[in-house]
């Protein structure tokens, strides 16, 4: 006589099994969402700081040109972060646009849209000029005052990054 516990295990996976496997893969599924959610939220800060980054660069990289023969206290090149995410160049003050229009020298589409100043400021201002020499230069945009400073904030939903250019 053969034993019945042999025949019932080749007989198939009970009830009981597939229930804790799916228990099991519910649970790990469910676990692996926020990693997810906290990793694409990161990469897209990250996108958004190295765009702004890069577009500084190419500011500053247009103003030491200076081809348009700007004094020392004019603009020679303006960065303007609209709304929406958008970041352009443009060759001064008298061109740049507060929501990216017209014509400027770059563009470029942020993920998340970066503040030209601090992260506790009321009211952050929608551009940076630099002056001839590459440093910050007295500029308004749309009669809003450019910054000051090359500071920076980009805040997503749960996280922020923040510094200087």
């Amino acid at each position: 006589m053969q034993n019945p516990l042999v025949n019932r295990r080749h007989a198939g996976v009970t009830l009981l099994e597939v229930a804790l496997a799916l228990t099991l893969i519910a649970t790990l599924a469910l676990l692996s969402v926020p990693l997810t959610r906290n990793f694409n939220e990161a990469a897209r800060l990250q996108l958004s700081r190295h765009l702004l980054e890069e577009g500084y660069a190419r500011a500053q990289s247009q103003a030491l040109r200076n081809p348009a023969g700007k004094a020392r206290d004019e603009a020679a090149a303006v960065l303007v972060a609209a709304d929406g995410g958008a970041l352009c160049l443009y060759p001064d003050a008298a061109q740049a646009r507060a929501d990216c229009s017209g014509a400027p020298l770059w563009r470029a589409a942020s993920p998340i849209a970066p503040a030209l100043a601090v992260c506790d400021a009321a009211a952050p201002p929608p551009c940076l000029a630099l002056d001839p020499a590459g440093l910050p230069a007295p500029a308004a945009l749309a009669a809003k005052p450019c910054a000051a400073a090359p500071d920076y904030c980009i805040k997503g939903n749960a996280d922020h990054v923040s510094g200087t250019l």
